[in-house]
């Protein structure tokens, strides 16, 4: 599922994905993260039912070790960084959430259970936040199939521009000369147009 569909398929009821939270009825936000690796495809480390063998959430961050580097990368909270669509983030003293990347200066939009006395459901709250002005969040682990993803999305885009432009020329070059070349110019106009269709398809 896309995030918007994983965010929809969730948002106003309880969500129950580890063990210890269907045996008790009761969602944990441990659980929302969780969700969400699990429908990015992110493995579960050895024996445990999440890819974080903690039972606490601030220790996603701060035990963050060497299994996790290969599926995430951790971004400390800072005065250049925000949180993206899809990022987990884990706030003091110990909660996390996953940011939907509508951020204000003053706050960040997250998919949140269990907080405070926010009701047993998965809810979009709104967390403090100015930019690594305030101490209330750690940091945040990017799914690194996530960033991939937007990385692939910008070389598929460099290239489209490239075609685009490729194209342009021809239109300006077909405009003068012979008909043999028009007919070939033509024919690449065809065919980059089917390239363009192919990226966005892939895409």
């Amino acid at each position: 599922m896309t995030f918007n569909e994983w965010k929809n398929s969730i948002i106003g009821n309880p969500l129950l994905v580890l063990p210890s939270s269907i045996k008790d009825k009761k969602g944990q936000c441990f659980d929302v993260a969780v969700s969400w690796t699990d429908n990015l495809g992110i493995p579960h480390f050895t024996g445990n039912p999440s890819p974080f063998p903690y039972s606490l959430a601030y220790e996603i961050y701060t035990f963050y070790g060497s299994w996790q580097t290969q599926y995430f990368d951790r971004i400390a909270n800072g005065l250049f960084n925000a949180p993206k669509e899809g990022d987990i983030v884990i706030l003091r003293p110990n909660h996390v959430v996953v940011a939907t990347g509508n951020n204000t200066f003053w706050t960040f939009e997250a998919l949140s259970q269990n907080y405070g006395s926010q009701p047993n459901i998965v809810t979009i709250m709104n967390f403090p936040y100015n930019y690594g002005l305030s101490n209330a969040i750690y940091g945040w682990l990017r799914p690194k199939v996530f960033s991939q993803s937007s990385n692939a999305d910008q070389y598929v885009n460099a290239a489209k521009d490239a075609i685009i432009s490729a194209r342009n020329n021809v239109n300006t070059g077909s405009q003068v000369g012979d008909i043999e070349f028009k007919t070939k110019m033509s024919l690449v106009k065809q065919k980059s147009q089917e390239i363009i269709s192919l990226i966005d398809n892939a895409k």
